[in-house]
């Protein structure tokens, strides 16, 4: 089979296989190994990762603390609480050493012992007594309930404002009431056990009984094992049904437990009886009905589980009923809670009347009177059957004015909070066996032995936490039972069925240990219900996980996808899906959610330097897709990160005369494309450390230009779209226009599949947009995925974007990128949406891009003079402008990180800035204007954030005027000359600016920039130092202090939390000296230029024919001329311009007269037919037609030999099935001509027909054609790859493509002008109205600051003895007597500063707006740490991560690929060697390197197969070998790889029927796999597979890189 042959339908010819290249001569054989040279994205990867590791450490440790010991603080506060509502508490010893207790009794009290007296010996209900004991229950009855309303008013208040906020949709009335009715049932049971059942026990038996709460769950656990697959195939494990019934019955003995011992008598003489004993199953069963939703399952068959799926799912899906429905829920719960308490305590006796609750509120949480009891023992006459007893009491009445009660709530409530958020945390992040599911399944043991051993030391030592550190009031503790000896008290208070109930109840969660919750998902993600339940936060936290979450792929479907492979030539055989089935619920496929990646660089005259960088990123790609393929190829292990990835490269108008002198000169590729072929090879030795070469790449000539494909070493493909201006639109959108419709439209709306399945693969499909110069790590990619893939809404996700080169200008662009990253973007990303998602390194959902209005919207061509500025000079902010329109979301991501190099001169710098601030301006208005529908069609668009950024708009558009007066302003201060002359010294220069912007071209307006640059730099020093000097005299709090700290505190806060950019700081500095040129001069230059729509960076001088260096001589002339008469006419002309005045071209008016040149009249005017121009126009076009026909009917004649060379040829023959589309591969298809196809059959018939003409065709040279074999295809740059030819279905799309929305512009020269004339109109009017709004804003502002005096004075710390820091001074004046009669006289002065009134309106503006983005940055810090903690990898943690051991088995598998995959470094292997003799055997070296690499320059990596021989010959269980010791893997986890491992080799060696001896050096084949790539020759045993290339077929069935599996059972 060979090597170069990848498509079913394209035959090699054994004639067009490229040529080995020559091998190298032995002079010639000496090499240099590349020297690795670290980007930006490795020197962050290297000295940031172990940071990361840190905080994950940290982060495990402190939430699994926080979430054990918040959870039992909350639930032992609640116990005390309860504790103290008891009817007939037991009293509890008192603490009277006057050291240690805040309350004691006064006197003598030595020897002396002291109780609590909870009895009232009058019975009367009206008593002090009894009144005192029902003011102290009150405070306590309030404090449970308040610890229970909380949390509900914040889930109303959540669900509020997702409703008010966000799309949500009405429930169905009976739904809504049965969430309703669950609910209600839930409340109830929780008032009863907090009022009715739980006080009157001791509370450790408390403690056990809540591990019975777990009923309802139990039973819907068992009704969700009746399971039907996608099939309707029925199901059921009768192991785990016998289980759940085991867990049911223990459930339900743990709510009647206590009711049958009363009941039975059983123990009576060691447990209380129970005042309520039949409340206990009723209030159980009732709490256990709350947890409903996490239990049900969406595959359950009975009636009742489909009845509340369906409930669920219309809660759960995206713009659900879950917060409408809970909108409603959570007050009626309160209320119901409210009430049942009234009821409750009143019936039961704890209060005397309802209204007690209200009118001893205030009362109850004030001062209290308590007894307290002494007790004297002594022995008693005839008790030798009792050991002592009571003989006589003193009773002590004491005050307490300490509320307890509010001390007891507030603790419960944050220690609830707290343990909340820190569980919300360990799922979000992904560490949740550690520090969720651990922590929550200890808190009963846990608790239950902190309570037990609290009693021990309570009754060992009556004062043993009245210390300062834990202090508890000596008049309360918990309910301790007579423990005595722990396990007699065990057995005979028939304790030890708690462990049957704590067992069933790991059981019914058990679900908390295997999670599937997305990682960094939403709290609707992690938690059935909006917020927790306050009162048992571990048990609401525990049963209120989701059980399901995101849906993986299995080893089985991925197999069953690799045997229903679809035909690749769908396109031309379409019909039904294979194996589909109308019985089946679903046609959607695992392998349909698996994450696919098109990676889309424009490139157009990127430097080699910078095309290396985005090289290097694709090899690290490369190396990181072929781990995770491999892994779960020969592991069999599911990787839920996988991804397939292919590379797309759009090279825009990259073709170029050749520079042949004789004869015609022909088209070829440009410099920048022979330049980026090279550039492969070293990118790879740069990146695998050793000399390395790739395969040619395979050329494909194409109806739009051609096309380059390489395959990596990993096995990703990188596609080079060659784009012929001539053929196809270029510049940057028409390129992403072209990728979007051939990755969405041709490859995913083509398929053969159901429309279901479409939906899921384009939700699943992500475009990267990238820069040809972009350096990223594949983690940046994967948290983009992340985001992605948490929330179905977000549309685009963009990175943090590091702009990288040297100099002054570059600096200021780091510092500006981190500023605008720091703040604008983690503002609008908490606030609403990020407005642009930046084409350099941004990821797109498929989806959303195919949605309404905006893949098909943004093929609009520019009509109109602002289209060609919003839609092409800024087309990512418009693409995601379209995205926010249509209701997607835009995200940002501080922890994706890239690199581009930005522009590193002044000149190139303003020319890009020129290109954005416009089309920036322009996107946001367009926003702006239409903000009633995008809020109602973005439900993260809210008008808080409209507001926000019409203020931004507002700063924007003044944001010159104000510069300019705070410029002018400093200069009054520091040079000390009048605010006036201040004013006129600033405009000078600014005007003559604009009139140099207006009038010169651009070469001069940017050299007079950089002059102006030059002095404002100096300027600013200035004004900076005078800043500090006036801050110096006047105090740290005076005016101009504060004024600069609300500009500069900010900054210095964004560095601090961004400590690993902290290395921008130091480039504030230029950033703050280049502010006037940047927001005054920037401004100005971009506007004024706001007609010139060309590209303005990189841009190099074209090779062209001498037809189009004649056409744009004569253009230029004609605009040269036309430039003389504006620049004729002048100031004067410019103006009557504007208004239309003077001599209008192309038109004549029937009636004309004219008084000289200084007047004429045209009555009636109607176009001029003979005006020159048109005839001229019409000429042209009249020799365009001839030209046109000549050429068809020269290729109609001349088809013949080109086209039965290319038919006989087994290149150019598809297959016998194909044959009426090789037209389709040969011949362009006209406009307007319908005989194409006629035409070539004819001239077959003709040819066939004559077999001399044939043979003397064949000794001829072929004849050039653009769609078989053009001129560029034979170019010796191109490295004699192979030709091949796309299939006949993509030509027809492509060109159907082009004729519809590429079609290059062919613009007459009158439309060119037309066009540029209406580009400066726009200008006009567009810098008037802006010029206009910064004049008057400078006016209004200068007058009112000379003219009226809107100062008061800053005494906002004259109260304060600071120093004078504020400003304030005091000056004294004594006045000496004359007299002694005199009295002196003393005045005292006091100076303040003015504060000048609309300064303080412009900074309160600023401050709010400065305010707003720095809570949004601390926010999204949060968010990007979170980030970071989840995907940072820490092996020794995450050993108990994972599904048994699968996630471990999947790390440890992906390490071992890593490791095996790659070649070794050459570097590391001259330091393996011994010594300096053996390393210096160079001529040896030499001679063994060119003879592994065959003679030729580099060795040809294949790291599938460099993997599949050392997979044979590891030893997996060799715990003595380097590799597995440097991955410190368990035992068990080597085990059971190396199963896997010999697994899939007997699988290979019986289906194939082959041996394979171990330790044999063997590959294998890549069954399913290969796309191939490479060369599989040195197999033991070959493949029977045959690989689809990319170009030759549409889709495989296998995904886009070919992903498939060949393990057909788990181990």
């Amino acid at each position: 089979m060979d090597s170069w042959s990848d498509s079913g339908g394209s035959a090699s010819d054994s004639e067009l296989l490229p040529d080995a290249p020559p091998p190298v001569r032995k002079w010639d054989q000496f090499r240099e190994i590349p020297a690795s040279q670290a980007t930006g994205s490795d020197v962050k990867n290297v000295i940031w990762r172990r940071l990361e590791r840190l905080s994950k450490v940290f982060a495990y440790i402190v939430s699994f603390a926080v979430v054990l010991s918040c959870s039992i603080v909350s639930k032992g506060s609640m116990i005390f609480m309860f504790k103290q509502l008891a009817q007939d508490p037991t009293n509890i010893p008192f603490c009277n050493d006057a050291g240690k207790g805040k309350k004691y009794v006064p006197g003598n009290s030595s020897g002396i012992n002291f109780e609590v007296d909870f009895s009232c010996p009058d019975q009367n209900p009206e008593g002090t007594c009894s009144t005192n004991r029902i003011i102290e229950r009150v405070a306590w009855i309030w404090a449970i309930a308040f610890a229970f309303a909380v949390p509900q008013v914040a889930s109303f208040l959540r669900s509020l404002r997702k409703c008010l906020f966000k799309f949500n949709h009405w429930p169905r009335f009976k739904n809504f009431m049965f969430v309703m009715t669950m609910e209600i049932c839930h409340t109830i049971g929780l008032a009863m056990l907090g009022f009715l059942v739980l006080p009157d026990m001791d509370s450790v038996s408390v403690f056990i009984l809540t591990s019975s709460f777990a009923f309802v769950p139990a039973c819907l656990l068992l009704l969700s094992r009746f399971q039907e697959d996608n099939e309707r195939k029925r199901h059921t494990s009768k192991c785990r049904l016998l289980i759940d019934i085991i867990a049911i019955v223990s459930q339900l003995a743990g709510a009647i437990f206590w009711p049958l011992l009363q009941y039975l008598g059983i123990n009576q003489d060691k447990v209380s009886p129970h005042p309520n004993a039949w409340a206990i199953p009723v209030a159980v069963i009732l709490t256990s009905c709350g947890w409903w939703e996490t239990f049900t399952e969406e595959d359950s068959w009975t009636n009742l589980g489909k009845y509340m799926w369906k409930i669920k799912k219309e809660m759960i899906d995206r713009s659900g009923c879950r917060y409408v429905t809970y909108a409603f829920v959570t007050p009626v719960k309160i209320l119901t809670f409210f009430v049942s308490m009234v009821i409750i305590t009143w019936q039961t006796g704890m209060i005397y009347k309802p209204s007690n609750l209200t009118d001893y509120f205030e009362k109850s949480f004030g001062n209290h009177t308590y007894v307290v009891t002494t007790v004297e023992w002594e022995d008693i006459v005839g008790g030798e059957f009792f050991k002592d007893g009571v003989t006589k009491k003193a009773n002590y009445i004491l005050n307490d004015d300490a509320q307890h009660a509010v001390w007891v709530l507030l603790i419960q409530i944050f220690s609830s909070y707290l343990a909340f958020v820190a569980a919300k945390f360990a799922s979000k992040v992904q560490i949740q066996l550690f520090s969720f599911a651990l922590p929550l399944t200890c808190v009963l043991p846990f608790g239950l032995a902190m309570l037990v051993g609290m009693c021990g030391a309570h009754a060992e030592d009556k004062c043993a936490f009245e210390s300062s550190s834990f202090h508890i009031p000596n008049r309360m503790f918990f309910e301790c039972p007579n423990v005595g000896d722990y396990f007699e008290y065990t057995w005979q208070n028939n304790a030890w069925i708690g462990l049957v109930w704590f067992a069933s109840y790991i059981w019914v969660n058990i679900h908390i240990w295997y999670p599937k919750s997305p990682r960094l998902g939403t709290s609707e993600q992690i938690f059935g219900t909006p917020w927790y339940e306050g009162l048992f936060v571990d048990l609401s936290l525990v049963m209120n996980k989701r059980r399901d979450g995101v849906q993986t792929v299995t080893v089985e479907e991925l197999e069953d996808a690799e045997e229903n492979n679809m035909n690749s030539e769908y396109l031309n055989f379409p019909g039904k899906e294979k194996g589909s089935s109308s019985s089946k619920k679903s046609t959607i496929k695992g392998t349909d959610r698996v994450t696919k990646i098109y990676a889309c660089a424009t490139m157009w005259h990127e430097s080699d330097e910078e095309m290396m960088v985005m090289m290097k990123s694709l090899y690290r790609v490369d190396s990181d897709y072929s781990a995770r393929r491999l892994t779960q190829k020969y592991f069999g292990i599911v990787d839920p990160e996988y991804y397939e990835w292919e590379t797309h490269i759009l090279f825009d108008n990259c073709f170029e005369m050749d520079d042949s002198d004789t004869g015609e000169r022909e088209q070829v590729v440009n410099k920048f494309v022979k330049q980026l072929i090279p550039l492969l090879d070293i990118a790879g030795s740069a990146h695998y450390g050793k000399k390395i070469r790739i395969k040619p790449c395979k050329k494909y000539p194409t109806p739009y230009g051609g096309r380059l494909v390489w395959t990596l070493p990993g096995k990703t493909k990188i596609i080079c779209h060659l784009k012929d201006q001539k053929k196809i639109r270029i510049k940057k959108r028409w390129s992403q226009i072209m990728y979007m419709y051939y990755l969405l439209g041709y490859k995913i709306m083509e398929l053969p599949i159901s429309d279901e399945r479409k939906e899921v693969i384009a939700d699943n499909t992500y475009l990267l947009a990238l820069d040809g110069d972009v350096d990223f790590q594949p983690d940046a990619v994967t948290r983009l995925v992340e985001l992605m893939k948490k929330n179905k809404g977000v549309g685009a996700a963009c990175g943090r974007i590091h702009p990288t080169g040297s100099g002054y200008i570059p600096a200021y662009q780091m510092f500006e990128y981190a500023v605008g990253h720091w703040l604008q973007k983690a503002t609008e990303h908490v606030l609403g949406c990020v407005l642009c998602s930046p084409g350099c390194f941004s990821l797109f959902r498929g989806k959303a891009i195919m949605d309404d209005n905006v893949m098909r919207k943004y093929t609009t061509p520019p009509t109109k003079p602002k289209d060609h500025i919003q839609f092409d000079q800024g087309e990512d902010r418009w693409l995601c402008t379209l995205l926010l329109q249509r209701g997607w979301r835009v995200e940002y991501s501080a922890a994706s990180d890239s690199y581009t190099a930005c522009p590193e001169g002044f000149d190139e710098f303003y020319n890009q800035r020129r290109r954005w601030m416009p089309s920036t301006l322009l996107n946001i208005l367009d926003l702006l204007s239409n903000w009633r529908s995008v809020t109602e069609a973005n439900e993260d668009v809210s008008r808080l954030y409209i507001a926000y950024q019409c203020a931004i708009m507002v700063g924007t558009f003044i944001g010159p005027g104000g510069i300019f007066m705070m410029i002018a302003g400093s200069m009054t201060i520091v040079f000390g000359i009048g605010a006036l002359e201040a004013l006129v010294y600033n405009i000078i220069p600014i005007i003559l600016f604009c009139l140099a912007c207006y009038y010169t071209d651009s070469k001069f307006q940017l050299a007079f920039a950089k002059i102006l640059t030059l002095g404002y730099t100096m300027l600013m020093l200035a004004v900076y130092v005078g800043l500090l000097v006036q801050i110096g005299q006047e105090g740290l709090l005076s005016p101009t202090a504060l004024s600069a700290a609300s500009f500069f505190f900010p900054l210095l806060l964004a560095g601090l939390l961004h400590m690993e950019e902290a290395y921008y700081m130091p480039y504030m500095i230029v950033y703050l000296v280049t502010i006037p040129s940047m927001y005054i001069l920037l401004v100005i230059y971009s506007l004024f230029n706001l007609w010139n729509v060309s590209w303005g960076t990189r841009e190099v001088k074209e090779k062209k024919s001498a037809a189009e260096v004649a056409a744009e001589q004569q253009e230029a002339e004609e605009l040269a001329a036309q430039e003389a008469k504006r620049k004729k006419d002048g100031i004067f002309g410019t103006l009557t311009g504007q208004f239309k005045f003077g001599e209008t071209e192309g038109e004549t008016g029937s009636v004309d007269f004219s008084i000289g040149n200084i007047l004429r009249c045209m009555c009636f005017t109607h176009e001029d037919p003979h005006e020159p121009k048109k005839q001229l126009v019409k000429i042209s076009t009249s020799l365009a037609e001839v030209s046109h026909r000549l050429s068809r009917i020269e290729n109609s004649a001349g088809v013949s030999s080109t086209q039965i060379s290319r038919r006989r040829s087994s290149i150019g023959v598809r297959s016998a099935g194909r044959k009426s589309n090789v037209g389709l591969g040969s011949l362009q298809e006209e406009e307007g001509s319908g005989s194409v196809n006629d035409s070539m059959h004819d001239s077959e018939e003709i040819l066939i027909e004559d077999e001399a003409y044939e043979e003397a065709t064949d000794t001829k040279e072929a004849k050039r054609d653009d769609d078989t074999n053009p001129y560029w295809i034979d170019d010796d740059a191109l490295k004699n790859g192979p030709v091949d030819y796309l299939s006949g279905t993509e030509i027809n799309f492509w060109r159907e493509m082009i004729d519809k929305y590429l079609q290059p512009f062919a613009l007459t020269k009158k439309e060119t002008a037309q066009g540029k004339q209406d580009l400066l109109e726009y200008r006009d009017s567009f810098i008037f109205t802006f010029m206009m709004i910064n004049a008057l804003y400078v006016v209004l502002i200068s007058m009112l600051q000379l003219q009226s005096n809107l100062k008061i004075p800053w005494l906002l710390f004259s109260s304060f003895n600071i120093g004078g820091m504020d400003g304030l001074i005091y000056t004294f004046n004594y006045v000496k007597p004359d007299g002694i009669a005199i009295i002196p006289e003393i005045t005292i002065y006091r100076e303040t500063k003015m504060l000048d009134i609309l300064g303080l309106a412009f900074l309160m503006t600023f401050s709010s707006i400065t305010f707003a983005q720095v809570i949004g940055m601390m926010m999204h810090r949060w968010q990007t740490f979170c980030q970071y903690i989840a995907s940072t990898r820490l092996k020794f943690f995450e050993k108990s991560e994972g599904d048994s051991g699968e996630e471990d088995m999947r790390i440890v598998a992906l390490d071992i690929t890593r490791a095996n995959q790659n070649p070794e470094d050459e570097k590391k292997k001259d330091e393996k060697k011994g010594g300096l003799a053996e390393r210096r055997q160079t001529v040896s070296a030499l001679t063994a390197y060119h003879k592994k690499v065959g003679g030729q320059n580099g060795e040809e990596i294949n790291l599938e197969r460099q993997f599949k021989i050392r997979f044979a010959n590891m030893d997996l269980e060799n715990q003595k070998d380097p590799m597995m010791r440097r991955l410190s893997v368990r035992r068990d986890t080597l085990h059971h790889l190396a199963v896997r491992r010999d697994s899939f080799i007997q699988r290979r060696r019986s289906s194939v029927g082959v041996g394979f001896d171990l330790p044999k050096q063997t590959s294998f084949s890549s069954s399913g796999y290969d796309n191939q790539g490479f060369d599989e020759q040195d197999s033991v045993f070959d493949d029977d597979d045959h690989f689809t290339d990319y170009s030759g077929s549409g889709y495989d069935g296998r995904g886009r890189n070919s992903v498939q599996f060949e393990v057909t059972s788990r181990v």
